[in-house]
């Protein structure tokens, strides 16, 4: 057996060492071949195979492909209800270079295993890949939402147009409006006609005539809502917030709708919260040495105000509610602040701004200017500023909305947001929520990298960080020329804020710019009314650290979109 055992392991060698012979020379031969070739077996979703290309062919086909895709129309069928559309109609564009550059990097990544595992997992199944694109999300949410509205049932509702009125039901569909965005673009990329999409029929709860026994009784309930008041304002709630505070039913009058009255009594404490804050205070170089009596705070009593509003909604007498209120009185005395030294601060530039975004920056500034923050406490940005509108001082000025700029009361306060957060980010305290602007904003950018800004729009999106300190904090705000400062001054507990970044990992240029005939303008003027941005990724990390050792380590990314022009020309005669 041993015997046999010797005459066969030489055999056994020489067939391992001649296979491994061949496979290495057809791994280099492989290599060698499609060292600038697109690796076998890659297909477009369609089928189109793309393999054993250069990147200049394969970017050629795509080219041509994709181009001819534009304009090509797809079918969808919605359980039997047919619409017909292009790409280029909902905004989207196949982008050829980044396809083709997806394309030729499969099997590239630099990561022996994983290039290996690609080219192994393409030889035996074939990968498919989907087309890039991009595209306008303005005209992307306008087309889906036409189709959304055209597909889905509605109950009968009413509505308030001078008078209480009845839009009647309507047959459809139900869809939520997520799954109908995503398989409209999982149709577009899969470069298939047509595409069928299986809905259920929704019956609506309430027609017309379930309306139209309980209009009288609505009618006289909406005429008679209460009336709310505060020490600051009288709130008289319009008719159609009213109507969705209400809900209907075939067997029952009209009652409480609980939800949206929950959210209802929030927007009301956005309205009316203010927290404690300083009259005035007197700072020499980086130490406070005086600090005057602080003013008053006011909160509303949530649960006690939704108790109120929901007894009496339901009743059709007129009535005026007092909102109740706690009052936050400051808790210690101005010496006993602990606040003694800088801790930190944050710069920006606004140069470049019109009048209005000027005038907006200096308000919200002054309002956040004596602003306490009590050790354990959370600051708010929203909070503190209070209601941004034209009725507290702020004036028209550039805001992103619905996916364009547009003038809207108060544009510039994310400069002043953005300089709190970089303040806060230095003084190394937590970032409790954070939000990047849709886009690159250049005012955030003067004279300091991408990635520092932060957005707000209340109530929904906010700036927050956290006093873990020993003392008070307290905001100051400088505006010196066009340069805004913000400094927090407190007591030191040793701790140092570090930063690696920020640093851009990937960027996109702008789309082309758009042009829109306007009828109001005379003809020959081109108006500007959005602005060209680069989209970056871009991310940060922060580390705080005291007496050497971590006490927080946070990372930062902001996912920036590219943004087109817009201009307006002048049509009128």
């Amino acid at each position: 057996m041993l015997a046999r055992l010797k005459k066969i392991l030489p055999i056994l060698e020489s067939f391992f060492l001649i296979s491994f012979f061949l496979f290495s020379v057809a791994f280099f031969l492989f290599h060698v071949f499609y060292a600038r070739r697109v690796i076998p077996r890659i297909f477009l979703v369609d089928g189109l195979s793309l393999s054993n290309r250069t990147q200049s062919e394969t970017l050629t086909l795509l080219t041509e492909k994709l181009d001819s895709l534009s304009d090509r129309t797809s079918v969808f069928d919605f359980s039997g209800k047919r619409f017909s559309f292009t790409p280029q109609s909902f905004g989207l564009t196949f982008e050829a270079t980044a396809t083709a550059r997806k394309v030729y990097n499969q099997g590239r990544s630099g990561l022996l295993t994983a290039d290996l595992l690609t080219e192994f997992r393409a030889l035996i199944f074939g990968i498919k890949l989907d087309p890039e694109y991009s595209r306008d999300e303005v005209i992307w949410q306008k087309k889906v939402e036409e189709i959304f509205n055209e597909i889905t049932g509605q109950p009968a509702r009413y509505f308030y147009d001078k008078g209480l009125q009845i839009e009647k039901e309507k047959d459809g569909f139900k869809v939520e409006r997520q799954d109908l965005e995503k398989f409209l673009l999982t149709s577009f990329l899969s470069l298939k006609d047509p595409i069928r999409f299986d809905l259920t029929v929704l019956i609506p709860e309430l027609s017309q005539g379930d309306l139209e026994k309980w209009f009288t009784r609505t009618d006289l309930i909406i005429k008679k809502r209460p009336t709310l008041v505060s020490s600051s304002k009288e709130i008289k709630i319009e008719e159609n917030k009213f109507l969705s505070l209400l809900t209907i039913s075939r067997e029952a009058s009209p009652a409480v709708a609980r939800e949206h009255l929950r959210d209802f009594v929030k927007e009301i404490s956005w309205e009316i919260n203010h927290p404690p804050k300083t009259l005035s205070f007197s700072i020499e170089g980086t130490k406070v040495v005086k600090l005057s009596p602080a003013k008053e705070g006011v909160e509303v009593l949530e649960e006690e105000l939704q108790g109120s509003l929901e007894r009496e909604i339901p009743l059709d007498r007129s009535a005026v509610l007092s909102i109740p209120v706690r009052v936050i009185k400051p808790t210690v005395a101005s010496n006993d602040y602990g606040i003694k030294e800088l801790i930190g601060e944050g710069k920006s530039n606004f140069a470049g701004s019109i009048p209005g975004r000027i005038k907006n920056i200096k308000r919200a500034s002054a309002i956040l200017n004596g602003v306490l923050v009590e050790p354990g406490g959370v600051f708010s940005y929203n909070n503190s500023l209070g209601e941004v509108s034209s009725e507290n001082g702020y004036d028209y000025a550039y805001i992103i909305k619905e996916g364009r700029t547009v003038l809207g009361p108060g544009g510039g306060v994310c400069q002043v947001s953005s300089t709190v957060f970089r303040a806060a980010l230095n003084s190394g305290l937590p970032i409790l929520k954070r939000a990047a602007h849709a886009y690159r904003v250049h005012y955030y950018e003067q004279g300091s990298p991408p990635g520092l800004d932060a957005t707000v729009y209340a109530p929904s999106v906010d700036l927050q960080f956290k006093n873990d300190t020993p003392s008070y904090i307290l905001i100051t705000s400088e505006i010196d020329g066009f340069d805004l400062t913000f400094r927090f001054f407190g007591s030191s507990d040793g701790r140092q804020a570090k930063f690696l970044g920020p640093t851009v990992l990937s960027s996109s240029p702008a789309p082309p710019a758009i042009y829109e005939d306007d009828p109001s303008l005379p003809k020959g003027v081109l108006k500007q009314i959005d602005w060209a941005a680069s989209g970056a990724q871009v991310v940060f990390e922060r580390t705080v650290e005291r007496d050497g050792q971590i006490i927080n380590r946070d990372k930062y990314t902001s996912n920036y979109k590219p943004w087109r022009a817009v201009y307006l020309v002048g049509t009128k005669e």
